[in-house]
């Protein structure tokens, strides 16, 4: 009887453990295959040379960057009771995370500056912002939005000469704003680090 029981409970083991493993193995996979297709287009390189130009002013910022600061943002096309305690760059935001430092930027920018990293967005939803990051160098400053409802995010600027864009029916100076989806668990990281104590934030973790 005491056998058979432990071979029950080394079965039921053996299931958690690939109940927890193999939908993250689908995933990456996933996550690769897609990313492979995506480099195969024949507008790859154009793409990607054009994002390395459009990228350089943020670029300097990030790499130089002194202090992250992080705000959460209040929904815009989700009914909500929540009430904005300020604005960053024309989105409101209804709390303040936690200001970090040089290396958060240097791991954001890895992400929100790599041109295999984010795609042009094909979406048809609206921008719903979740979480705001605004990088500063000493007085200069850019600001990354982003929703994680449909895997977008821009980059804004203060400069005046950066044209007027659209994505998600959102209207902002960037030059940087796509889709993220296959480095999303990478962003909601980040996320996650700055509002720790955030139960939507926290619950972004999984997929899906």
């Amino acid at each position: 009887m005491k056998r058979r029981w432990m071979w029950l409970g080394t079965a039921a083991l053996i299931g958690i453990i690939v109940w927890l493993i193999v939908p993250r193995q689908l995933y990456n996979l996933r996550r690769a295959r897609a990313l492979e297709t995506l480099t195969a287009r024949p507008d790859w390189q154009a793409w990607k040379e054009d994002f390395n130009q459009r990228k350089v002013a943020a670029a300097a910022i990030f790499e130089g960057a002194t202090k992250v600061e992080s705000f959460r943002m209040v929904p815009m096309h989700t009914h909500t009771s929540v009430k904005p305690i300020g604005r960053i760059d024309g989105f409101s935001y209804s709390a303040v995370g936690l200001t970090k430092d040089h290396d958060f930027a240097t791991r954001l920018g890895s992400i929100v500056l790599n041109p295999q990293a984010i795609t042009r967005s094909s979406k048809l939803c609206a921008f719903n912002p979740t979480v705001g990051l605004r990088v500063w160098k000493n007085n200069q400053s850019v600001t990354v939005i982003i929703c994680f409802h449909c895997a977008q995010l821009m980059i804004l600027e203060n400069d005046p000469e950066v044209p007027i864009n659209n994505i998600g029916g959102v209207k902002g100076r960037f030059r940087i704003g796509g889709l993220f989806d296959q480095f999303r668990p990478e962003l909601v990281a980040l996320a996650e680090e700055v509002f720790p104590n955030d139960p939507v934030i926290q619950s972004l973790k999984e997929i899906p």
